[in-house]
């Protein structure tokens, strides 16, 4: 068996290592040996993606990944962003995330309107979740900024939170360039869940003097209203009064032109209500 090559530099001249350990997981889920050297590898990867001739020299592209904010979709599951920022159009990228499986469990990752067209394939190996996307179908993430993929995560186990790591994205690109990554680390926390149920919380801080913040909670979408009332009854504040997603929400009241003094502040979402004192004192 004869070795392509062993180690690939990225920038700034540190070596990835061998090419068994960066690519196992996707000879693992792929085994593509499409040049017949008996080993799967970034040429096979570069030949699978966009059908170009491998080389072992590829060059270097000017491409970058990132995580952006988690968001809660439906109970203890989220969606995780990933971005992908490229000076060239996008033939194939591969993400590892690694996390633990006793608390973790990751969904069917998502395509999003900037990578439509592009195939998408994962697989969980170990404690890794592996992604990959490419343009076997014709399709390219066209050069930009932009989310290219959604991860669906559950947490299963009682945590607050988990953290879970990125490992060294690679980036392919049209003209036969690789872009790979540093890797990175994000927490999703208890907070970033949907709520499993509604509520409203007490205002902080109080008593206030003048400025104080209402949280509330919706576990689905709905059309919210969130009022302030004197003790006669009459409406001080309209502080919500429209269509809100699903999720945990804060807004601010600045009371600093009324009287010191008790407040209520009532909330109203579908078919639930809730109302709170608060205490305003200058």
């Amino acid at each position: 068996m004869t070795r392509v090559c062993a180690d690939i530099p990225i920038v700034g001249g540190q070596s990835l290592g061998s090419l068994e350990d960066i690519f196992e997981p996707a000879r693992l889920i792929w085994a593509a040996d499409t040049n017949g050297d008996q080993l799967v590898n970034v040429i096979d990867l570069m030949k699978c993606i966009n059908g170009a001739v491998g080389v072992c020299d590829p060059k270097v592209a000017v491409a970058d990944v990132e995580v952006g904010d988690v968001v809660g979709v439906s109970g203890r599951t989220v969606a995780v962003p990933v971005s992908v920022f490229s000076e060239a159009d996008v033939v194939g990228v591969v993400l590892r995330l690694r996390y633990d499986e006793s608390v973790v469990r990751a969904g069917e990752p998502e395509l999003t309107v900037r990578s439509e067209g592009m195939d998408v394939h994962a697989r969980v190996i170990d404690d890794e979740l592996v992604v990959f996307l490419s343009s076997q179908g014709g399709a390219v993430i066209e050069a930009g900024a932009g989310t290219v993929v959604k991860v669906p995560l559950t947490l299963t186990g009682d945590v607050s939170e988990v953290g879970i790591e990125v490992v060294e994205p690679i980036v392919f690109t049209v003209d036969e360039a690789i872009a790979f990554g540093h890797g990175s680390i994000f927490v999703v926390k208890s907070e970033d869940l949907v709520p499993a149920e509604y509520s409203l919380a007490q205002n902080y801080p109080n008593p206030f003097n003048p400025v104080t913040s209402i949280a509330y909670s919706l576990p689905e979408a709905a059309k919210v209203k969130v009022f302030v009332y004197n003790t006669l009854g009459q409406v001080v504040a309209e502080l919500v009064d429209g269509d809100r997603e699903a999720g945990r929400h804060v807004v601010t009241w600045d009371a600093a032109e009324l009287a010191s003094g008790i407040y209520f502040y009532r909330m109203e979402a579908n078919e639930f209500t809730s109302t709170r004192r608060m205490i305003l004192m200058k």
